[in-house]
Protein backbone atom coordinates (compact mmCIF):
# COMPACT_ATOMS: atom_id res chain seq x y z
CA UNK A 1 0.00 0.00 0.00
CA UNK A 2 3.03 2.25 0.42
CA UNK A 3 6.69 3.30 -0.43
CA UNK A 4 9.02 5.20 1.59
CA UNK A 5 11.72 6.97 0.39
CA UNK A 6 13.98 8.20 2.90
CA UNK A 7 15.89 11.42 3.05
CA UNK A 8 18.17 12.99 5.81
CA UNK A 9 15.36 15.47 7.03
CA UNK A 10 12.23 13.94 5.11
CA UNK A 11 10.45 10.91 4.07
CA UNK A 12 8.39 11.20 1.44
CA UNK A 13 5.51 8.30 1.08
CA UNK A 14 4.15 7.08 -1.86
CA UNK A 15 0.65 5.29 -1.54
CA UNK A 16 -0.41 2.60 -4.09
CA UNK A 17 -3.26 0.37 -4.84
CA UNK A 18 -3.33 -2.66 -6.80
CA UNK A 19 -6.72 -3.06 -8.79
CA UNK A 20 -8.01 -7.03 -8.67
CA UNK A 21 -5.83 -7.55 -11.88
CA UNK A 22 -2.80 -6.89 -10.13
CA UNK A 23 -2.08 -3.24 -12.02
CA UNK A 24 -0.75 -0.80 -9.83
CA UNK A 25 -1.88 2.80 -9.46
CA UNK A 26 -0.03 5.58 -7.42
CA UNK A 27 -3.38 7.43 -5.57
CA UNK A 28 -1.32 9.77 -3.24
CA UNK A 29 1.70 11.05 -1.38
CA UNK A 30 2.66 12.51 1.73
CA UNK A 31 6.00 14.23 2.30
CA UNK A 32 6.90 14.68 6.05
CA UNK A 33 9.87 16.49 7.42
CA UNK A 34 11.36 15.21 10.38
CA UNK A 35 13.31 17.08 13.47
CA UNK A 36 14.28 15.88 17.01
CA UNK A 37 11.05 15.68 19.02
CA UNK A 38 8.43 15.87 16.29
CA UNK A 39 7.19 15.07 12.46
CA UNK A 40 5.75 17.66 10.34
CA UNK A 41 3.35 16.73 7.65
CA UNK A 42 4.58 19.10 5.10
CA UNK A 43 2.14 17.85 2.72
CA UNK A 44 -0.51 15.55 1.58
CA UNK A 45 -2.33 14.48 -1.89
CA UNK A 46 -4.77 12.16 -2.58
CA UNK A 47 -5.86 11.48 -6.45
CA UNK A 48 -9.45 13.12 -6.37
CA UNK A 49 -10.85 9.48 -8.20
CA UNK A 50 -9.94 8.20 -5.09
CA UNK A 51 -11.15 10.84 -2.25
CA UNK A 52 -13.81 10.46 0.07
CA UNK A 53 -13.25 6.61 0.08
CA UNK A 54 -11.14 6.29 3.15
CA UNK A 55 -8.11 5.94 1.79
CA UNK A 56 -6.34 8.72 3.17
CA UNK A 57 -7.79 8.39 6.56
CA UNK A 58 -6.02 4.61 6.10
CA UNK A 59 -3.10 6.02 4.63
CA UNK A 60 -2.05 8.37 7.18
CA UNK A 61 -3.18 6.29 10.21
CA UNK A 62 -0.94 3.70 9.18
CA UNK A 63 2.20 6.11 8.93
CA UNK A 64 1.26 7.81 11.93
CA UNK A 65 0.65 4.63 14.14
CA UNK A 66 3.76 3.17 13.48
CA UNK A 67 6.06 6.12 13.93
CA UNK A 68 8.72 7.21 16.60
CA UNK A 69 7.64 10.57 16.97
CA UNK A 70 5.43 11.23 19.77
CA UNK A 71 3.76 14.53 18.05
CA UNK A 72 2.97 15.27 14.50
CA UNK A 73 1.90 18.64 13.28
CA UNK A 74 0.20 20.35 9.99
CA UNK A 75 -0.40 23.75 9.31
CA UNK A 76 -3.46 23.84 7.15
CA UNK A 77 -4.73 26.44 4.74
CA UNK A 78 -7.34 28.82 6.06
CA UNK A 79 -9.37 28.34 3.06
CA UNK A 80 -9.04 24.69 3.75
CA UNK A 81 -12.24 23.88 6.14
CA UNK A 82 -12.50 20.31 4.29
CA UNK A 83 -8.47 19.37 5.58
CA UNK A 84 -9.16 20.90 8.73
CA UNK A 85 -12.44 18.93 9.50
CA UNK A 86 -10.84 15.54 8.62
CA UNK A 87 -7.36 16.44 10.12
CA UNK A 88 -9.41 16.97 13.55
CA UNK A 89 -12.43 14.54 13.05
CA UNK A 90 -10.69 11.70 11.54
CA UNK A 91 -7.29 11.87 12.99
CA UNK A 92 -7.64 13.06 16.35
CA UNK A 93 -5.56 16.44 15.37
CA UNK A 94 -6.51 19.46 17.68
CA UNK A 95 -5.79 23.18 17.11
CA UNK A 96 -2.03 23.65 18.52
CA UNK A 97 -2.39 26.77 20.72
CA UNK A 98 1.23 26.93 21.49
CA UNK A 99 2.10 27.40 18.23
CA UNK A 100 0.47 31.31 17.84
CA UNK A 101 -1.08 30.41 14.30
CA UNK A 102 -4.95 29.56 14.85
CA UNK A 103 -4.40 27.04 11.45
CA UNK A 104 -1.43 24.72 13.22
CA UNK A 105 -2.93 21.31 14.18
CA UNK A 106 -0.68 18.47 16.55
CA UNK A 107 -1.38 15.45 17.34
CA UNK A 108 0.11 14.06 20.52
CA UNK A 109 0.48 10.58 21.44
Amino acid sequence: MGYVIKHNKYDIIILYIKDENKNISTVGFAIFQKHDTYMHLCYLFIDENYRSKGLGEKFLSMVLDNDKYKNINITTMPSNAKAKNFYINKLNFETDKDSGCKDSLIRRI
